[in-house]
């Protein structure tokens, strides 16, 4: 569980709806990464960073890091969870590596 006050939370992944987020770069279907997840202060903006950290990867952490501190970011690669930022260091108990 993560506690979140005037903060949003978004996740996009293949769990539910399957492969449907397309990779711009190769025009095929995002496959690297099963979910991801962007805590920040704006909910739209989550939601479409998580969309993108979905198709980016473990490469998502950098430009969410240049967003400033107010954003988090988790993502789930082959069963391997990855983190960075101070929404899930508490509850995950780790930083993205």
């Amino acid at each position: 569980m993560v506690a979140l006050q005037d903060e949003a939370m978004a996740t996009s992944g293949r769990y539910e709806r399957g492969e449907h987020v397309i990779d711009p770069a190769t025009g095929g279907t995002a496959l690297s990464v099963d979910s991801a997840t962007v805590v920040g202060p704006d909910l739209g903006e989550a939601d479409a960073l998580a969309t993108a950290a979905l198709v980016r990867g473990v490469g998502a952490a950098a430009w969410i890091a240049a967003l400033g501190p107010a954003w988090s970011l988790h993502l789930v690669v082959g069963g391997v969870a990855y983190t960075y930022g101070v929404a899930f260091d508490s509850a995950l108990g780790g930083t993205f590596r």
